[in-house]
């Protein structure tokens, strides 16, 4: 069928790439499509940024008809082709036998048509390929269909597509979240089958962490993480962390942030979030809504550094609480680290117990009314702690949180006053040592020596985390001679 359209959502040099490409392989005497979950997403009317082109040319026939191209894993069919700035995979048809791994093929063999690659693929939605030059799109499987119906379905027998490839199954259940579909249902039932979770858990742990981010940049992802917990998939990776799954995830976001934000302590100290069920006045809000609160947070958060890895990272920290309520940030840390998430995601999830921490510190005072001679010790305090933890990036770290409350969680009201008070401290109040205004050499000059230099600094620097009007020169040394130090 005819889809003389379907490349107009490219940049329009990405456009002529590919039809360049296309049209040199075909006055060749090969065949050339776009394939696979570029064009899935064309049809959506959506850009695509990773664009694969399939061919019954061998690797080496390919690399002769281009100028520049890089064998990028050519022992696999794939050279990448470099055409008007821009970088496409050109992939030779496959079929492929066993799967002794879990992931790869145990041989890759050459297909000699397209038919035989694209039943090879995962989803029908990812099966679908388009000729650039005859602008025919081919659909073998049904992919039209459930891409209009929002549905996520395997090639063939679910079960046998799951076992060939591990990481299908964590795929599967990003795609509810990164493309809002939903599971076709036998294909969901086979991502609980005893034998398909064992292939999953031969799946490298890099790749399900990398699936798992992908998902969580998504408008919603609760979908993903919901369903992977569900099915059990969850606890594969939990096992492969050494520890076992308890409690209930919260059903969204905002009900995660219901949670945090009004947090109960007991006498006994044990700081425990609101249960599953409890103070429901916050309902799941429609995915239109969230759409439009994602995509103010994608606006408001512009200019903040890093802001789509803090995004990923806050999500992580707020799913991995609601799994463990009671779990403390050295447990949670422990799954991330052998889960290979990097190390800004842990170092998020630390600082935002610190977060958790000054919220019970500063409770419900009023901000506004305090005077600035005696400000709020407790956020100086606070500060201190977490720019041990991010160091630079703490100004990023509490901007992102603030976008974030503002504009998908403007419920979590009493967390917002607290990253009010924060980043109004951060910008104007001396809370490290470093912001003193006596130093490590004053001291040596006025005879303090080793150790004792580092004790008397953090007892200005205390001093000052209550009055910052103190930190002069002179009157740090009157507290110093107050004191007897």
């Amino acid at each position: 069928m005819l889809h003389p359209d379907l490349l107009q959502p490219l940049e329009p040099t990405q456009r002529k790439a590919v039809q360049e490409i296309a049209r040199v392989l075909q006055e060749s005497g090969y065949e050339c499509y776009l394939v696979g979950g570029c064009v899935r997403d064309l049809l959506r009317g959506m850009p695509a940024k990773d664009l694969d082109l399939t061919t019954d040319a061998l690797p080496q026939e390919s690399r002769k008809l281009f100028k520049k191209t890089i064998p990028t894993g050519i022992e696999h069919g794939t050279i990448t082709v470099r055409m008007l700035g821009h970088s496409l995979e050109l992939t030779t048809y496959r079929t492929e036998g066993s799967y002794t791994d879990g992931r790869r093929p145990d041989q890759v063999q050459f297909g000699k048509s397209l038919s035989e690659d694209l039943c090879r693929r995962d989803f029908t939605v990812n099966a679908l390929a388009y000729d650039p030059i005859s602008e025919d799109l081919v659909d073998e499987h049904g992919g039209l269909d459930d891409l209009k119906n929002r549905l996520i379905r395997t090639i063939g027998e679910a079960r046998d597509r799951f076992f060939e490839d591990g990481l299908r199954p964590i795929r599967a259940c990003r795609f509810l979240s990164t493309l809002e579909f939903r599971l076709e249902e036998t294909t969901q039932k086979a991502l609980s089958e005893p034998e398909v979770q064992k292939r999953t858990a031969m799946v490298a742990i890099e790749r399900f962490t990398d699936e798992l981010r992908k998902g969580l940049k998504s408008a919603d992802p609760m979908p993903m993480l919901l369903e992977i917990q569900k099915s059990g998939l969850l606890s594969v990776f939990l096992n492969r962390a050494n520890v076992e799954s308890s409690g209930e995830a919260l059903t969204d976001d905002e009900l995660m942030f219901q949670a945090l934000a009004n947090q109960k302590s007991n006498n006994s100290g044990d700081t425990r979030p609101l249960e599953h069920g409890e103070n429901r006045s916050l309902q799941a809000l429609p995915i239109d809504v969230k759409r439009k609160r994602f995509a103010w947070f994608k606006e408001r958060a512009t200019d903040i550094e890093n802001s789509s890895d803090w995004l990923v990272d806050i999500r992580v920290f707020l799913w991995l609480h609601s799994l463990f309520p009671y779990s403390n940030s050295s447990d949670l840390m422990a799954i991330l680290k052998r889960w290979k998430f990097p190390n800004h995601t842990v170092q998020c999830l630390e600082a935002s117990f610190l977060l958790l921490d000054a919220l019970d510190a500063v409770g419900m005072k009023n901000y506004t009314g305090w005077q600035r001679s005696n400000g709020l010790p407790e956020i100086r305090k606070s500060l201190f702690q977490l720019s041990k933890v991010l160091d630079h990036r703490l100004e990023s770290f509490l901007l992102t949180w603030q976008a974030y409350i503002q504009c998908i969680a403007p419920e979590a009201g009493q967390m917002k006053g607290t990253l009010d008070a924060l980043n109004s401290s951060y910008t104007s109040d001396p809370f490290r040592i470093k912001d003193l205004a006596l130093s490590g050499k004053d001291l040596m000059e006025m005879g303090f020596q080793g150790k004792q230099i580092g004790d008397v600094l953090q007892s200005c620097l205390e001093e000052v985390w209550k009055d910052p009007t103190i930190n002069t020169r002179e009157r740090l040394i009157e507290f110093l001679e107050s004191t007897g130090s």
